[in-house]
Formats: structure tokens, C-alpha cells, sequence
């Protein structure tokens, strides 16, 4: 009955369920964590299990449809994570944008306004290319507003690479140019 309502989407018959399952036991630390939030197999020539990513993206854990044939744009858009300590300390590390975790099949995502699928898709304010690193999200950072000043150099610099943030489309946020 639940494979009848929800599809693959449903608990007992998931695509991600399956692959927790298989790579729980791989996580030994937050780096390895990292990896498991981020993984998709896709055309993942080295898989030796029955992996359901390696056949279509959008079954990873961080499923990318955007790269399926009829370019359906949905899937994992972000990742969090936390530990007991980190939590004790209000931090968490996150990433944005999708996957390319170790696997040369998945592209940056970046925005096309030539293709005929994504041209009329909205994304003002936005970057172009979504290319960014893990960041360790504190009080302090959010507090102070500078999350990209606490995190390695190289957050800075794709913050503020012209090429992967589409300056037409980025809005102001500060409160001086909120009549924009």
C-alpha cells in the first residue's frame, strides 16, 4: 500500500533508504559524514553494490535531477550537519548548492539563460554557478554577519567571483536598498 501512495518516495521503499543503509557504517568522523550527505553515484563506474544513484542522479542522497534527460529541476540543494559538540556550541557546518561530491559525472550546477529549459525558469538574486565550500555556521559568525570571514579563504573568493555570482540578478540586501 505505501509503494501504491508515495512511489519510491515513501519510507519502507526509498532510494535513499537503500543507500543509508549500505553507507552508514562508513561514517566515522564529520568529513566522512560530509561525504554521505553530498553522495550521489551517478554513472559511478566503481560501484560494486547495487546502488540505485548509479542509473539516474535523482536517486542519490543528494539526488540531482537537474541532470536527468527531461531536466526536471529538483532534488538536494543544500546539506547540514551537526555532532553532540557542535551542538553544545550552537554551530553547524552546511553547504549550498548541488552535488559534485567526488564524482566527475556531476557538474556544477550553473544557470544557462540560452537553454531552452532554464530560460524562462526565475533565479534573480541568485548565483549563476553554485560552486561553494562546507561553512561552520557559529552564533558569532551570524551574529556579526560574516560568515565568509570566519571559513577558509578560498568561501571569500568564490563570494565574490564575478563569475560565479550573476551580478544583473543580485540584489542588495541591506536595508538601504530594500525599495529595490
Amino acid at each position: 500500500m505505501i509503494k501504491e501512495l508515495y512511489g519510491n518516495f515513501g519510507y519502507v521503499v526509498s532510494k535513499r533508504k537503500v543507500l543509508f543503509q549500505h553507507l552508514e557504517q562508513s561514517v566515522v568522523d564529520m568529513e566522512s559524514m560530509k561525504d554521505i550527505m553530498r553522495y550521489n553515484g551517478y554513472k559511478n563506474p566503481n560501484t560494486v553494490w547495487n546502488d540505485p544513484s548509479v542509473t539516474s542522479p535523482a536517486n542519490g542522497i543528494a539526488a540531482r535531477a537537474d541532470l536527468e534527460d527531461d531536466k526536471n529541476f529538483s532534488g538536494a540543494l543544500d546539506a547540514k550537519i551537526t555532532n553532540y559538540q557542535m551542538i553544545l556550541n550552537l554551530n553547524n557546518l552546511a553547504i549550498s548548492g548541488p552535488t559534485t561530491n567526488k564524482n566527475k559525472n556531476l557538474p556544477i550546477f550553473q544557470w544557462d539563460d540560452k537553454n531552452d529549459l532554464m530560460k524562462d525558469i526565475k533565479h534573480r538574486g541568485v548565483p549563476t554557478k553554485f560552486n561553494f565550500p562546507w561553512l561552520n555556521i557559529t552564533p558569532e559568525t551570524i551574529k556579526n554577519n560574516n560568515i565568509n570571514d570566519k571559513l577558509a579563504p578560498d568561501t571569500i573568493q568564490v563570494s565574490r567571483n564575478t563569475d560565479s555570482i550573476d551580478m544583473d540578478n543580485t540584489y542588495n540586501l541591506t536595508s538601504e536598498s530594500s525599495s529595490k
